[in-house]
């Protein structure tokens, strides 16, 4: 496990240990949740860990900029440039190039099928298409908070609250410098 710089962006690479010299692995590319605002690799250490032992893969968790201080498009950017860097010169990594995966969870979720979207429409770059995407309860939209998802997991843990995803929305597109979390 070591702290490196992808891409411009601060990242934790897991590479299992028992990997031959000049061996070339798949990767997943993970980023976290946290609404955009809270968390980072350091908060997911123990679940990628276990997914790159457990599958034999290396893993590469992104500390993309967070809300409010760099709200949207920056987090989105910073995975984009990440992963376009990974199916670039993965090889130099020790990557598999063609079995390079992306993955997240809540926030991360959402940036996971933006990015995987918008590499799916660039055409000029000629890049090695994702193998999958894994999206664990992403947030998707925003547009109606009142939506049976919304409220039901707002009813059983206050962070996730009505209240509390309107705010963390507002950080991230930009609307505030703060936002107060009220716990339903």
């Amino acid at each position: 496990v070591t702290w490196d710089v992808v891409a411009g962006q601060r990242v934790l690479i897991y590479r299992p240990r028992d990997v031959a010299e000049g061996e070339i692995l798949p990767c997943l590319v993970y980023l976290h949740g946290g609404g955009w605002i809270t968390d980072n690799p350091i908060s997911y250490d123990h679940l990628i860990h276990r997914v790159a032992l457990m599958a034999r893969m290396m893993t590469i968790s992104v500390h993309y900029r967070r809300a409010p201080q760099s709200p949207f498009p920056a987090a989105f950017d910073d995975c984009l440039d990440v992963t376009r860097h990974v199916l670039q010169h993965g090889t130099t990594l020790g990557i598999d190039v063609n079995r390079v995966g992306l993955a997240g969870d809540s926030a991360g979720g959402n940036l996971t099928a933006a990015v995987s979207l918008y590499l799916r429409q660039e055409t000029n770059l000629q890049l090695p298409p994702l193998k999958y995407q894994i999206l664990m309860q992403p947030v998707l939209q925003a547009m109606n908070l009142k939506l049976p998802s919304y409220i039901e997991v707002g009813k059983s843990n206050p962070i996730t609250s009505t209240n509390s995803v309107a705010g963390v929305w507002v950080l991230y597109m930009g609307l505030g410098k703060t936002a107060v979390y009220m716990y339903a």
